[in-house]
This record gives C-alpha cells, sequence and structure tokens, in this order.
C-alpha cells in the first residue's frame, strides 16, 4: 500500500551563489532560503566561507571573522515557515585576494551554542586571478 512521507525533523537552510567563477572587482552575492516544516523552534544563523586554505571566516555584523561567530541570533522559525530564497549580502570581490577554490556555507543551530540543526548547505566557487 501507500507509505506517507515522514514529516521532516529539523527546519532546513540553503545557500546559493550569484555565479560560480568570479574574479577581484566581480560582485560577490549569497542568497540563502529557510524551511521549517517540522514545530515551532528558535535557531541561530550562521553564514561562513571556507577558503583555500581551510581557513574558516564567519560573515557577521562585524564583518568576517575568524571566530565562530553567528551571522543572527535567535530567529524563530515557526511550523510552515519559509523564506527565500534572498538575498542576504553583496560585496566586491577585493583585489589581492587569493585565487582558488572557496566554499559559502549556512547552518542553522541551537541558540548560543554550536549544536547543528538540520543539515550544513555549501556550495563551491572560485575566484581567479586579474
Amino acid at each position: 500500500g501507500y507509505h506517507y512521507p515522514l514529516p521532516p525533523d529539523a527546519p532546513s537552510i540553503e545557500c546559493y551563489l550569484n555565479k560560480a567563477q568570479y574574479a577581484p572587482g566581480d560582485r560577490f552575492e549569497g542568497w540563502l532560503a529557510v524551511g521549517n516544516e517540522a514545530p515551532d523552534i528558535t535557531c541561530d544563523v550562521y553564514v561562513a566561507f571556507i577558503m583555500p586554505d581551510g581557513t574558516l571566516l564567519c560573515i557577521c555584523a562585524a564583518g568576517l571573522v575568524t571566530d565562530i561567530t553567528p551571522y543572527a541570533t535567535g530567529i524563530p522559525l515557526p511550523e510552515d515557515f519559509a523564506f527565500g530564497p534572498g538575498l542576504v549580502f553583496q560585496i566586491p570581490i577585493p583585489v589581492g585576494v587569493p585565487a582558488g577554490s572557496y566554499q559559502f556555507a549556512a547552518a542553522l543551530s541551537t541558540p548560543g551554542g554550536l549544536n547543528i540543526v538540520g543539515d550544513i548547505s555549501m556550495v563551491s566557487f572560485a575566484i581567479s586571478e586579474q
């Protein structure tokens, strides 16, 4: 017989970029989509870049930091919540940034902690030399 799909047990986050290949001076746009079909939950949002050498740079109110710092805290995600994809930042790729392969990542966690809720979303991109 027919089996109904099991309900998801966690909210979701997906990250997107405006393109996959950049050069210094290009406009880099980061987009996020967040959804929750599970019961109401409150989460912190983490958004980061992983550099070619593996260094993690978190995006937060202070800018880019090497500490694991949330992008936003205490975000209520009611049941049946859906956002985006929506533009969350745009920056020019600076001259002198190392060429190579990068990743843009986003995750949800329990408030005030690093207990990841759901899956981490990652998108690869590259920066070429000028």
